[in-house]
């Protein structure tokens, strides 16, 4: 029989479900500073000072597009960051995060992430997987501030925020300070009156965010108390930082407010700095402050506790800033983690008629996400959009009652955070170790001490051991060990790597099967990181019983990166049947993640996306009706972007799509998923297709194997009734040699990889 797929982690822990996709839940009551279940959040706690996550999460454990908290509850271990407020926190009001721009569950990053683009036309195609992308290169940045139940405290009572979740991207360090254009996204409940939900509607939007100039406070006027806001603008203390982002997008408005756009960072003082930072009203005042003017005209005013560091020139009037951190990476009892964290969305959130118009009826607005408006990542509408995308970005502005203009579509919603409620801290590492270390390792190459968990004891047998041999820094080697088998002739194993971190450094033959005794098929290690060897004993060596080293595949490390081999292995006996055997992991560490960061993006004024249509003709291999072929459109990080069948004769089409890079991918049951990249280069650039789906894949897995020849075999010559009918390839109604000679024909195809099931 097949072995079992072997997962080989360099963390040597067994691969675990990353965060739970509801998060800690839903929750209310906790305070009006609060954006996570809180007595779940108080639980952790008690589990971190008891043990329970002193484990260090591996990469497997990790999913860049789930939120999580600085722990994995499922898999008892810790990270080292997190993001912020919990979004499920009000899924009951808003719904499972991204399922508004159609990636539901979806809960970090979103389509229109920034990358570092060289001109304002520019598309992110050439970015996708290259490490540059924001949530590639900068993912700790990404941060939630979800609140629920807000006080209304206008005048009227009237016209106030009820509820939000707004995702953000920043760091508050040099590195953060030094760009001026980051991303987010935003839903809102606001109400006419917050007592009565009818009157409730709801707003969404996202884009890149301005974050205009950046100013510094000095330490003298810190320590008298004056921070960022108008304190500091109206004693004439701020001192605007010159950075070369300044000129980049649009240039800044000579009679604009400094406070509409700013980023401000004062200069703490040493003594500031060993207090350490308060939560409640922030004690001496919020120690960091963004004032965002997003798209849509969407602004808020981000205020953190505990930045990461003050904010310097590297010489005055350089324009570049140095990452000058509060504390050391070997600090145990560091506060100043980028964990507190709040927000006020000033000055009111607003309706404007440009984004709503034609959906508007006497008071009431009503532009649903059914009605399929898009903004592009500046705000500008785009009419162009079939689906979401960088600049495709849908908006929601629904169930709305104007007052600044009724019948005109205009209106705005005030925010009022509670000055003095008790903000959260997210910090919930041990009292004597940090496990918030991201900005180290990120800033200043930093790696944590890491033991070496011991390799796992030899099974008792019988059994495959794949024991890996992390050797130095530069290489590596995987042995695999046959424990007490019996009459083993042939053996076969199949690994995995990432081609960029591991190249093959070929194999060595000096254990059970040799030049001398054996025939050996060592297909080499091939260029995306898959390396295959198969060996059997020739006539008249013997069958292999007891422990023996079958063969070793040798690796060099060519750089800092994941690490993770995965290998599948097949034993047979001298008449080539498959024997079974337990299949036992081993692992190593290699060396720990890569960090790059990309240059800052270069904004500029938007544009209107291009379009163009991908039409297909596919066909089953052997099959008169080629109808219900499933045709899939994929996107960033193979996202589904749209799905259609195919007609009888095959044809299918996706129009009306922006210029840029797309996969179309093929499926069928019993059948290999076919996988196109595809170029829309153009504006009405239309791409033809042809494309055959080979037959034999049986029983789904996605690969044709002998479980698929014995799956017919076995069948053969029946009639392909209701139970049986998957092993009808050519669906003629009889299981037969065309049938046979079609999984014969194509034994050992495998589905490509792609990350959309």
């Amino acid at each position: 029989m097949l072995l079992t797929l072997l997962i080989l982690s360099v963390a040597m822990v067994a691969p675990a479900a990353a965060q739970s996709n509801e998060g800690f839940g839903v929750g209310s009551g906790h305070g009006a500073e609060v954006g996570i279940n809180l007595p779940v959040l108080e639980q952790v706690r008690a589990d971190v000072a008891a043990g329970v996550y002193d484990r260090a999460c591996s990469a497997e454990e990790h999913d860049p597009t789930k939120w999580h908290s600085l722990v994995n509850v499922e898999a008892r271990c810790h990270y080292d960051h997190h993001h912020g407020d919990d979004p499920h926190y009000v899924n009951d009001i808003f719904g499972q995060p991204g399922a508004w721009f159609q990636s539901s569950g979806q809960s970090i990053s979103y389509p229109w992430q920034t990358f570092p683009a060289q001109d304002r036309f520019e598309s992110n195609a050439a970015y996708l997987g290259t490490g540059k992308m924001e949530n590639e290169a900068k993912h700790e940045g990404y941060q939630w501030v979800v609140r629920r139940d807000q006080p209304c405290n206008t005048d009227s009572g009237q016209y106030c925020v009820k509820d939000f979740r707004v995702q953000f991207h920043g760091m508050m360090v040099g590195m953060g300070a030094a760009t001026r254009w980051h991303s987010m996204s935003a839903e809102v409940r606001v109400c006419r009156n917050v007592n009565d939900a009818s009157s409730c509607g709801i707003i969404r939007t996202g884009g890149w965010m301005d974050h205009g100039r950046l100013f510094t406070v000095d330490a003298a006027a810190v320590g008298n108390r004056a921070l960022c806001a108008f304190d500091a603008q109206n004693t004439g203390q701020f001192r605007q930082v010159s950075l070369p982002v300044d000129n980049q997008y649009y240039p800044f408005q000579s009679n604009s407010n400094p406070l509409d756009e700013e980023r401000c960072h004062p200069i703490l003082t040493p003594q500031m700095i060993a207090n350490g930072p308060r939560t409640g009203s922030f004690g001496d005042g919020p120690k960091a402050e963004w004032w965002v003017h997003g798209a849509s005209d969407f602004r808020f005013q981000l205020s953190v506790g505990d930045p990461l560091g003050n904010v310097y020139e590297t010489a005055p009037g350089s324009g570049q800033l140095q990452n000058d951190l509060f504390c050391n990476a070997e600090d145990p009892t560091c506060m100043w983690t980028q964990s507190i964290v709040t927000m006020r969305l000033q000055y009111l959130v607003p309706i404007a008629n440009y984004w709503v118009q034609g959906h508007t009826n006497g008071t009431n607005v009503t532009l649903g996400l059914e009605d399929g408006r898009y903004i592009n990542r500046f705000g500008g509408i785009n009419e162009n959009c079939s689906a979401p995308g960088l600049d495709c970005i849908p908006i929601e502005y629904n169930n709305l009652q104007t007052n600044v203009a009724p019948g005109a579509g205009q209106a705005g919603f005030s925010h009022t955070p509670c000055e003095n409620c008790e903000k959260v801290n997210h910090n919930v590492s041990p009292s004597d170790e940090q496990w918030i270390t991201w900005f180290y390792k990120k800033f200043q190459g930093y790696t944590p001490p890491v033991e070496p968990p011991a390799q796992p004891d030899d099974p008792e047998g019988p059994a495959i051991f794949f024991a890996v041999n992390s050797g130095d820094a530069s290489q590596m080697s995987v042995n695999l060990r046959l424990i007490d088998v019996a009459n083993v002739y042939g053996v076969q194993a199949e690994c995995q790597v990432n081609p960029t971190v591991l190249q093959g450094a070929g194999l060595t033959t000096d254990g059970a099967f040799t030049e001398a005794n054996s025939f050996i098929l060592d297909d080499g290690f091939q260029a995306d990181g898959s390396w295959r060897v198969a060996a059997t004993h020739l006539k008249p060596n013997p069958a292999i019983s007891g422990d023996a080293l079958a063969f070793t595949l040798n690796y060099t490390v060519a750089q800092t990166g994941d690490g993770e081999l995965a290998c599948s292995a097949l034993a047979v006996d001298e008449n080539g049947k498959q024997i079974e055997l337990e299949v036992v992991n081993g692992s190593a560490i290699i060396l720990p993640p890569s960090n790059q960061e990309p240059t800052d993006p270069i904004e500029e004024p938007p544009v209107i996306v291009e379009t163009g249509s991908i039409n297909g003709l596919v066909a089953y291999q052997n099959r008169p009706d080629n109808s219900g072929i499933i045709v899939k459109l994929l996107g960033i990080g193979d996202s589904t972007l749209s799905e259609v069948t195919t007609a009888a004769d095959g044809s299918y089409s996706f129009p009306d799509l922006p210029t840029g890079q797309y996969r179309v991918q093929l499926m069928a049951p019993q059948h290999i998923d076919a996988i196109k990249d595809i170029t829309i280069e153009s504006a009405d650039a239309i791409v033809q297709l042809e494309d055959l789906l080979r037959a034999g894949d049986v029983d789904d897995s996605g690969l044709i194997d002998m479980v698929d020849v014995t799956l017919v075999g076995a069948n053969f010559g029946l009639e392909a009734i209701e139970e049986i009918g998957n092993v009808d390839l050519n669906d003629d109604g009889t299981i037969n040699v065309s049938d046979l000679s079609l999984v014969g024909g194509n034994l050992d195809l495998a589905a490509p990889a792609t990350s959309n099931p």
